[in-house]
């Protein structure tokens, strides 16, 4: 398209910026309708891939050989998420700096080093416990508690569920909204938990777990609110540990799943809905990958159409997953692990 005008120098700023306000707007057109020719898989969904076409026809889903999933990785392929090493998974005192260089000040509540991290762990047989209503369908919580690592979701409950999901916990990993709820409250029961009928949004709950001697691991959040939560729970709750989890291990299982999800693409599978951002569960079972011999899988998915979202209700419990998540796609890559033996569903 071209467009013909006369400038003279009393409205030469006004021509040009109504010709560019046109031409954005004739981009943005052009865009908009190529995107629905070729038909948008993400839904409106910020991040989700839209330009991805996938073979038709299907062929034997492939191997995952090639893709970055065990540290070290390879930085020619990866560019700057290749430089993730197991020692930087969470933020210490001895890379601090690289992460957070003008809040240095405020590292005094970190490990001094990996090493200070990993030697309060076995990290032998690890046990990863989601929130899926399929936990209720076998009795797992004495299985569950024999491993040497149980790990946790923001608030999913042990109390009334212990022949179903064990009542031992080593680490609660938390999203945002959870590390925002835990640091407001402070009050205490008289069985350690805290308190949360301070805190309107929680509803029907009465108490956040927080088990003796836990490990919260805190993800996708700033230092300064990492701060606040260590300081809140220091005044009542001396024996609980907490690590922060480093923005690059985030970086690094999104670029796990977009790799697999293209690579299923070429072999006719996909593309899936949902965005690209992965679920908590998801990085976790990433970290775990790098730090256990033996991981094992439990509430992950579901068990069929009668299967609630979480096992529990009340406590902030939902019907449905986010939709920035792919949460199809996260199961094709967990059962792909399952296959190649990397960790075991139950």
């Amino acid at each position: 398209m071209v467009f013909l005008f006369h400038v003279t120098a009393k409205n030469n700023t006004l021509l040009i910026c109504l010709v560019l306000g046109v031409v954005r707007l004739v981009s943005f057109h052009i865009q908009l309708s190529h995107s629905n020719s070729k038909g948008d898989s993400s839904h409106g969904i910020p991040g989700a891939p839209t330009e991805l076409s996938c073979k038709t026809e299907k062929t034997e889903k492939p191997g995952i050989d090639e893709l970055p999933i065990l540290m070290p990785f390879d930085r020619s392929r990866m560019g700057k998420r290749g430089y993730l090493r197991k020692e930087n998974l969470f933020i210490h005192k001895a890379n601090f700096l690289r992460y957070h260089s003008s809040t240095v000040f405020k590292s005094r509540n970190f490990a001094a080093n990996a090493t200070e991290i990993w030697s309060k762990y076995a990290w032998d047989r690890c046990a990863l416990v989601g929130n899926s209503g399929s936990l209720l369908s076998a009795d797992f919580g004495k299985e569950i508690n024999e491993h040497d690592i149980v790990i946790r979701f923001n608030q999913a409950p042990t109390k009334g569920f212990e022949k179903f999901v064990g009542n031992r916990t080593t680490f609660r990993v938390l999203n945002a909204l959870w590390t925002n709820i835990y640091a407001k409250n402070v009050k205490l029961n008289k069985d350690g938990s805290l308190d949360s009928r301070v805190n309107i949004r929680l509803g029907e709950i009465r108490s956040i777990p927080l088990e003796m001697d836990a490990t919260l691991i805190i993800s996708r959040t700033s230092v300064e609110n990492f701060n606040f939560v260590y300081s809140a729970l220091q005044k009542k709750r001396m024996d609980v540990r907490l690590l922060l989890l480093a923005p690059r291990v985030v970086t690094a299982a999104k670029w796990l799943l977009n790799e697999y999800r293209r690579l299923l693409c070429t072999h006719g599978y996909g593309p899936y809905t949902g965005g690209h951002t992965p679920s908590s569960g998801f990085v976790a079972i990433f970290v775990l990958l790098q730090l256990c011999k033996d991981i094992d899988l439990y509430g992950f998915g579901d068990s069929g159409l009668s299967a609630r979202y979480h096992y529990y209700t009340g406590g902030g419990h939902r019907n449905s997953g986010n939709i920035v998540h792919s949460w199809v796609l996260e199961m094709e890559m967990i059962e792909a692990l399952h296959r190649n033996d990397l960790l075991k569903i139950h």
